[in-house]
């Protein structure tokens, strides 16, 4: 191989991995990958067994997953050392993506140099492989997609080897290939529909050494894959709702999602792009059929390629007829690099003929795979919803004695990775509804007690019921939300009851006029969970009269120096409640109880004095603000419309 067809080689290779490491971290974890990391968090014995445990806060129940342990391992050893970051639980699977290609070229090379594939294949094959978007999917996710097709070519590739060596390397090269098919076997489950292939090569291997070895040779394997398929459908199957995550699709729609996926990544739209992806499928025709055409490439292995890229395909829709078992492309990732190969071998057919007509047809199968993966970059940006936001919003504006109620169980490794639930020691609760059990009686009278303990709750893609009852039973201050182009996220905010009362107790009772509609009949001030979030504020408002006009109001907590000067922190400015009961609604005579808040911030730096409380309102349309009069239990500043309040001693 020449010094520049090295460096080209290099070439690719680098490109596919700066593509994969482009944004590696751009979008929040998926469910999938957050069943990943909580694997990987698990003992070693816990890691094989396949352990999962799902909890709503107050009951567990231990679950066993439906993928064996070995990238699991392999995820741990990366989360033990290199910390538990978007960008270090993708890494694995960005990696074996990026091997990918020059594995592809490796084995692609090694047929070609036996007669099983024309001159040119590797070259073709590398580049499809390297820059394929079904790989630049599954290589930014923290699953085990790549990863399965790169054993799947390392232990096809080592049988080869060993097909052609002698002596020690012979049994070295077996030893190899045992390794790389067990490694592939612990990756996924499906992994079993590779082993009839090496049965079958392994058969026409032996044969020459007499058919009675042969047999039992590629029996054996055939008959361990049957035994560990039988495993794993015992152990998928005997879990709670086991098989509702799978389709029964009929045999034409599954190879065309295999089809579409494998050329053109998941995200394609088959009908608009059918055209391209049966430009594929002729290519990959062509390549098995240039194998298949004498003898001798028959004999070199030239049907390797198509039968690892079909019989697995068969075995499913075999098993599917039973039971209905497949979920999506992913999951037989095992066959795309064989499918790659074969349009890559296709391509170089044709350019042994009409090397412009390989070119042209290249350019547009190229074409198409680079739009396919600028569109992953678009699309995907946020497609999960971005959790780390709602967890960013709700780190800032949780208090002490809220809680977060959040939704289905086996989402809360995902919660606990972005939201504020380290909280909890702090005085911020949590608690999963509708529970393991499901919605029930239970639920509503767990929502009664939650109701009555907590000052306020906030609900976090919440259950419809339970948003409906919170709404009859609650007071909905205000809704955030944090959306993509395929998600939704909702976090929205509840007192338990609605903050209309008669009377009230208060710590900290004021007679003060505000304006000549609002009275603030008194204050309190708590603790803040840490001294850069927001401080806990009670107001208790009072309708002097029918206010016909919308206020907001200002506040903030300043320092007062021995100078009478003041120094003010960050301030809130909102209408009352957040514009859910403004000013015009609040009835005369009544108090109304609202729970706002102030940022808080470290003391101003040098000075000494003494806290308050600031507030200041104005009208919302006019922006004028408001007298404050009648100053029983507070002060105002020079311009008189500055109320001080003061905070308690020991704050």
């Amino acid at each position: 191989m020449s010094v520049a067809r090295r460096g080209l080689l290099l070439l690719v290779i680098l490109l596919s991995f700066g593509r994969l490491m482009w944004r590696l971290d751009q979008h929040n974890l998926l469910f999938d990958e957050s069943l990943s990391l909580q694997r990987a968090e698990y003992s070693w014995p816990d890691i094989v067994r396949g352990r999962l445990t799902i909890s709503d806060g107050v009951a567990s129940v231990h679950t066993t997953d439906q993928h064996p342990f070995g990238y699991f391992a392999l995820l741990s050893l990366f989360v033990r050392t290199a910390g538990k970051s978007e960008f270090a639980l993708r890494f694995p699977a960005a990696a074996a993506g990026t091997l990918l290609g020059p594995a592809a070229w490796a084995l692609a090379r090694r047929l070609t140099r036996r007669g099983a594939l024309p001159a040119g294949s590797a070259a073709w094959a590398v580049v499809l492989v390297a820059f394929a978007p079904f790989f630049l999917w599954y290589g930014q996710e923290a699953r085990m997609y790549t990863l399965t097709p790169l054993l799947a070519v390392v232990s096809t590739y080592a049988l080869l080897r060993w097909d052609e060596a002698s002596g020690r390397n012979r049994s070295l090269l077996a030893g190899a290939y045992i390794g790389s098919a067990a490694a592939l076997l612990s990756t996924h489950f499906f992994s079993v529909f590779l082993l009839p292939v090496h049965g079958i090569f392994i058969y026409s291997s032996l044969i020459r050494q007499g058919r009675r070895w042969a047999l039992a040779a590629a029996g054996g394997l055939i008959a361990l894959g049957g035994v560990i398929g039988l495993a794993a459908a015992t152990i998928i199957l005997r879990q709670i709702g086991a098989g509702t995550n799978f389709s029964a699709v009929s045999p034409p729609i599954l190879v065309r999602d295999l089809l579409n996926a494998f050329s053109l990544g998941p995200g394609a739209d088959v009908s608009r792009w059918l055209w391209l992806d049966l430009l594929f499928a002729v290519l990959a025709a062509a390549g098995a059929v240039w194998g298949l055409w004498t003898r001798a490439r028959r004999a070199a292995g030239g049907w390797l390629l198509l039968l690892w890229a079909g019989l697995p395909v068969i075995l499913l829709m075999i098993i599917n007829a039973l039971q209905p078992a497949y979920m999506t492309a992913r999951h037989m990732s095992l066959v795309s690099v064989a499918f790659l190969i074969l349009v890559g071998a296709g391509l170089a057919w044709v350019g042994s003929r009409r090397l412009w007509l390989a070119g042209a047809i290249g350019l547009v199968v190229f074409g198409g795979m680079a739009y396919a993966s600028y569109r992953y970059y678009e699309d995907s940006a946020n497609g999960t919803g971005d959790l780390a936001g709602m967890g960013a919003y709700l780190a800032a504006e949780v208090q002490p004695g809220d809680i977060l109620i959040l939704s289905a169980p086996e989402n809360l490794r995902l919660y606990e990775y972005y939201f504020p639930l380290n909280l909890t020691q702090e005085g911020v609760a949590w608690r999963v509804l509708p529970g393991i059990s499901g919605l029930s009686d239970d639920t509503y009278r767990v929502l009664e007690q939650l109701r009555s303990e907590h000052r306020r709750i906030w609900l976090v893609n919440a259950y419809e019921p339970i948003r409906e009852w919170m709404q009859e039973e609650g007071f909905r201050v205000r809704e955030a939300g944090f959306e993509s182009p395929i998600a939704v996220l909702r976090a929205e905010l509840y007192l338990p009851k609605r903050p209309i009362t008669d009377e009230a107790t208060i710590a900290h009772p004021t007679d003060i006029l505000i304006g000549e509609d609002v009275r603030l009949r008194g204050y309190d001030v708590g603790q803040a969970l840490a001294s850069n979030q927001r401080v806990p504020i009670t107001l208790y408002w009072q309708a002097n009269g029918p206010i016909e006009r919308r206020y907001k109001y200002v506040l903030q907590l300043v320092v007062k120096d021995a100078d009478g000067r003041l120094h003010a922190l960050p301030r809130t400015e909102r209408e009352p409640f957040d514009g859910s009961l403004p000013t015009m609604e609040w009835p005369q005579g009544k108090i109304v109880t609202e729970l706002t808040d102030a940022p808080g911030a470290p003391w101003p730096e040098g000075v000494e004095g003494r806290l308050y409380l600031a507030l200041q309102m104005y009208d919302t349309e006019t922006l004028e603000k408001l007298p404050v009069t009648a100053l029983a239990g507070g002060e105002t500043t020079d311009d008189g419309m500055t109320l001080l309040l003061s905070v308690p001693s020991g704050w």
